[in-house]
């Protein structure tokens, strides 16, 4: 594979032999990663609260009804 800087782009390159532009900020890239798991932790984490309230809601309803 043959690649050609962009101009006025240092972080792109384009594959000559497909066209593709390829973005090679690795930094970003990995920002980027980490980012998407800290959204889906937190995300996970929603659920879980979520799951947790629902089933102390129903214990609560039990104990009611036994009242």
């Amino acid at each position: 594979m043959e690649y050609i800087k962009i101009k006025d782009e240092p972080l792109l390159i384009k594959d000559v032999n497909s066209g593709a532009v390829i973005n090679t900020d690795k930094t970003g890239y990995n920002k980027y990663i980490e980012m998407r798991r800290k959204k889906e932790l937190e995300s996970n984490r929603m659920e879980n609260l979520e799951n947790e309230l629902a089933d102390i809601k129903l214990l609560l309803q039990e104990l009611l009804k036994k009242i």
